[in-house]
């Protein structure tokens, strides 16, 4: 919300979104598999981190990592009004400099 979206919509995309996919079942279900979208994410939120001085990857940085890679929940996040910059402000305003 502080960022300037709508989280309810988010949470509702993301929901409608998560029912699409498809599930693992079987002998393999507790096999983790890593989809090259994700890796993408993990290294944007790395650099993101970087960039505002932290020393660890934060859940917020992996949150606005998301709204900067092109994917289906960059498209959740944007038509719930939620852009990486939006993210970044609030990040920083929540955090007060820390």
């Amino acid at each position: 919300k502080a960022s300037g979206g709508d989280s309810r919509a988010a949470l509702r995309e993301t929901e409608s979104a998560l029912k699409k996919m498809p599930k693992v079942s079987g002998s393999g279900a507790g096999q983790v598999y890593l989809a090259p979208e994700m890796a993408r994410v993990f290294d944007a939120a790395q650099k993101l981190a970087e960039k505002a001085g932290d020393s660890f990857v934060s859940a917020e940085r992996l949150l606005q990592a998301l709204a900067v890679e092109q994917s289906e929940v960059a498209k959740i996040l944007k038509n719930a009004g939620v852009t990486a910059q939006g993210l970044n402000q609030a990040i920083n305003a929540i955090r007060k400099g820390r």
